[in-house]
């Protein structure tokens, strides 16, 4: 359970295979990601790539990989031996190699078995080609040994790879031919569809997976990549968990600030109530004198427009007419104590008397063509004597 949960946080169920191969005197790379859920492998994703820069636009970043290297660096030759010892296999293949400056990969069989070496120095510039664009390799295969974890899938005897035509004879590879392969070919392996071209990266994938290890003398140096891949992880998770935690601490912090604070805002609106009644008694001992202010400040602020009005309206006035009363804003009810004053806005009433009709008629269309005027009603009209008239007229102003 947990050896689950640590290569769950390693790789979140992804793996990824490289063949680091080359086509035409160029590189060229194969790259293939599996997703695994409990006991089913799914096919991810598909890429090639010219670079490995290039590949890291493809890839996340700090992704680990399994790499196989399979173009001119490295030489593969088959032995046809009953021994099963890697040692002894190897100085079968190689004679006098110094293992020191090189890498081996044993790929055993009944009595065919597959050698193959590269050199160390090459494979570790490798790895740090990968590093600087953010791609850990955690393993390193040779030439076509992963393809030992997915030869019992195949239908056929005769595989292509992208480079390669290998013979298979009962799930054992017989022999390898390098050649390139024009025409694709698709490979179904339990359920996918693989091209031949991803076939070595697959596989690759794959045997990290099943953990299907040949005999190498690179395995310390896998196990330090390995655990520099799971150091800078952990570290990498780490800082986030370490993120959420500080930002949980504060969420915390203020949910317990914001509590204490409601407390203490409700103890001052509760002083500011008390200071309100208090005001409150004190402002009854003032009522007058704000009424008053409230009757000057109303008559002052009315008194610039009550102006502007009466003057317009006297200048209008014809000899005929003479104003007996002008009432600007009229109370609408008399004025009590304890009672607001209560006045009729934009309303003007007028009272007069008036010897001339056409006049009086001719005064009212004046008085109805001013910009400020809204209506004109005539409350009253009522005759004297035969030569003078009394009338009483309300006149409604636009609001400003």
């Amino acid at each position: 359970m947990l050896q689950d949960i640590k290569t769950y946080l390693l790789f979140k169920n992804q793996y990824c295979g490289i063949e680091h191969t080359s086509k035409n005197g160029a590189t060229r790379l194969y790259v293939t990601v599996l997703n695994k859920k409990k006991n089913e492998i799914d096919l991810k994703k598909n890429a090639e790539a010219d670079s490995i820069f290039e590949l890291s636009n493809i890839l996340p970043q700090d992704i680990g990989v399994s790499l196989l290297i399979n173009n001119e660096h490295v030489i593969t030759k088959k032995v046809e031996n009953n021994v099963s010892e890697p040692q002894k296999l190897v100085n079968m293949a190689f004679p006098n190699i110094n293992l020191n400056d090189f890498v081996y990969e044993v790929m055993p069989q009944k009595t065919i078995h597959f050698v193959s070496i590269c050199r160390k120095d090459y494979i570790e510039e490798l790895i740090k080609s990968y590093k600087k664009s953010k791609i850990s390799i955690l393993k390193v295969n040779l030439g076509i040994s992963t393809l030992s974890s997915v030869t019992t899938f195949l239908k056929t005897n005769d595989v292509y790879t992208a480079n390669s035509s290998i013979d298979i004879e009962n799930s054992e590879i017989i022999s390898i031919h390098s050649n390139e392969i024009v025409s694709p070919v698709s490979y179904n392996i339990n359920g996918l569809d693989i091209a031949n071209t991803h076939l070595l990266s697959f596989a690759c994938a794959l045997s990290y997976i099943i953990n299907n290890n040949n005999f190498s003398n690179f395995g310390a140096r896998e196990n330090e990549l390995l655990v520099e891949y799971t150091q800078s992880q952990f570290f990498k998770k780490f800082t986030k968990f370490a993120l959420v935690f500080i930002f949980s601490l504060l969420l915390v912090n203020f949910m317990f600030y914001n509590f204490y604070f409601n407390k203490v805002e409700g103890l001052q609106q509760t002083s500011l109530i008390n200071q309100h009644s208090k005001s409150k008694i004190i402002g009854l001992s003032k009522k007058i004198e704000k009424s008053e202010k409230i009757v000057y400040d109303i008559l002052h602020s009315s008194s610039s427009k009550s102006s502007y009005y009466l003057n317009h309206i006297v200048n209008s006035i014809p000899s005929s007419i003479q104003l007996s009363q002008v009432d600007y804003q009229p109370l609408l009810k008399k004025i009590k104590s304890d009672e607001p004053i209560l006045i009729d806005h934009n309303i003007i009433l007028i009272s007069g008397d008036s010897t001339d009709s056409e006049m009086f008629s001719f005064w009212i269309k004046e008085l109805e063509i001013l910009t400020w005027v809204e209506k004109i009603e005539i409350i009253d009209y009522s005759d004297l004597t035969n030569h003078i008239s009394s009338f009483s007229i309300k006149i409604t102003m636009k609001n400003d």
